[in-house]
């Protein structure tokens, strides 16, 4: 992905371990119907402790359907792991996290959305989770929007994904977003979105 449209914050300080190309521009927010707000922005490595607790808190029903398969919560969590998904290039992959606070003002991750860009070709797959208390608010709605929009401003020309057939939600999520589903395959199925 190109980083043309870079911008620093306003007031001059890095936060935590930002990486000098962070995408600064494509941090946004969202307030869900009921009221609830959270800050969506482009992961970056200090993220690892929030991603450690993330992986606590999702159901092992959320876990097989994000990874397709039981996929144990040490396995999730190991430090070799999550240091890959935290640090991203932002020119092959993107990863958005969607940030909320509870009443103490204390930062929980909501959501992780990733672009990851398909080798030999112009288009990318998107894999995202939500975690179980924040689902059916919107903001997995939300979060597939902001990649849309993002693979459209760095000139993809599809996107595309995998799911699984039973996975009634996330098949309904990506049917709204105006994707087209392949036959199922093997109890998994292609959606893809055509950009240009």
């Amino acid at each position: 992905m190109r980083l043309d449209n870079q911008q620093e914050p306003r007031n001059g300080r890095l936060e935590g371990a930002v990486p000098q190309k962070y995408p600064w521009s494509y941090r946004t927010e969202f307030q869900a119907n009921d009221s609830m707000r959270f800050e969506v922005r482009p992961i970056r490595p200090d993220d690892e402790p929030l991603m450690v607790d993330f992986h606590r808190h999702l159901s092992e029903k959320t876990v097989y359907y994000r990874y397709f398969s039981p996929l144990k919560l040490d396995v999730r969590v190991a430090h070799e792991r999550l240091a890959k998904r935290c640090l991203v290039d932002y020119h092959n992959e993107m990863a958005l996290v969607a940030l909320c606070s509870d009443a103490s003002g204390q930062q929980h991750l909501a959501a992780v959305a990733r672009l990851i860009k398909a080798p030999d070709r112009n288009s990318a797959e998107v894999a995202f989770v939500v975690a179980d208390r924040y689902q059916h608010h919107g903001l997995g709605t939300y979060l597939l929007a902001r990649i849309i929009e993002i693979a459209r401003q760095e000139g993809f020309a599809a996107l595309e994904a995998v799911v699984l057939a039973d996975n009634a939600d996330m098949k309904d999520l990506f049917r709204r977003a105006g994707f087209k589903f392949s036959l199922p395959e093997g109890g998994e199925l292609t959606v893809r979105l055509n950009l240009c």
